[in-house]
């Protein structure tokens, strides 16, 4: 990512905003509980806009084509990195982070037309990602879901905006009442393929992630699961943005944390989610988001 500059793919049309789509894979049968819309972009300064502004956009449902998409005004919150985290977080570069509740869209949509549980969503920001080299422009969709004989599971939706660098590290702690298997979701800014390093560890034993390179040793390698271009082998590199699960982990009942470290990279965790899975549970109940 560091040694690309970044420019414009796909626009939609529409003032000339850029466009991306990512495949949403969501099980049979499955009802939509929660979803959860998070994106981001940095530039070689202050971003443009206000905090308005950065917090708004257009998702767009599968199905159609141009203006006759199924299309959600997104109205959500926004933040600046240099306001949270200092002047120039990432190397001289500051980046807005924004969130927003689309779970009543997402869920009608779905309702309607069940192949959208499989389908292409597309998010168009209001204010366009910046281009250059170094940058990141991105987003990322955690949907929580209802599904018939699966384990009963505990899922918490985070939203968040740290910094990790250099050889530094940040715990993210949390308690299970009894003996679970854990899994990670995870949106991070910043990653680089390039760079090794990035981990997620509980007890000292690096997590492996799902999809991309699938290195321990490389957690945020810029995988952003669902975008693959047509076209494009496997695994596509998103420069800068990763939305990536992670392998389950098995933790004791009590207090248990994960360390997201690294040792020579930059990069900022966006939101992430846990899924608690108890062990010896039977298959027989709703998932429960917080």
């Amino acid at each position: 990512n560091n040694d690309t500059v970044n420019g414009r793919v796909v626009l939609d049309g529409v003032n000339g905003r850029p466009l991306s789509t990512s495949t949403l894979t969501l099980p049979e049968g499955a009802r939509v509980v929660g979803a959860y819309l998070t994106w981001g972009a940095s530039y070689p300064g202050l971003p443009p806009g206000d905090a308005t502004s950065r917090g708004g956009g257009t998702f767009l449902a599968p199905g159609g084509t141009g203006t006759s998409r199924t299309a959600l005004d997104v109205r959500g919150s926004s933040r600046l990195a240099s306001d949270s985290l200092g002047a120039n977080p990432l190397g001289g570069r500051d980046f807005f982070q924004s969130a927003a509740d689309v779970t009543d869209f997402v869920r009608t949509v779905i309702d309607v037309d069940p192949d959208a549980r499989t389908g292409g969503w597309s998010f168009v920001p209001d204010v366009a990602p910046g281009t250059g080299s170094a940058l990141f422009g991105g987003w990322s969709l955690t949907v929580v879901v209802e599904e018939p004989g699966a384990p009963v599971s505990d899922v918490r939706v985070y939203d968040a905006l740290d910094l990790v660098s250099g050889t530094g590290s940040m715990d993210v702690g949390f308690a299970a009442d009894v003996a679970s298997d854990v899994r990670l979701g995870a949106t991070v800014w910043e990653g680089d393929r390039g760079l090794s390093g990035d981990s997620v560890e509980h007890e000292g034993v690096a997590l492996t992630p799902l999809g991309g390179l699938a290195v321990p040793s490389n957690a945020f390698d810029s995988t952003a699961t669902g975008f693959a271009p047509a076209g494009v082998a496997a695994p596509v590199n998103s420069f800068g943005v990763d939305v990536r699960g992670f392998g389950a982990t098995a933790v004791g009942a009590g207090t248990s944390t994960l360390t997201f470290g690294t040792t020579q990279d930059s990069y900022a965790l966006a939101s992430f989610s846990l899924t608690l899975t108890p062990h010896l549970v039977e298959a027989d109940g709703p998932l429960t988001p917080r």
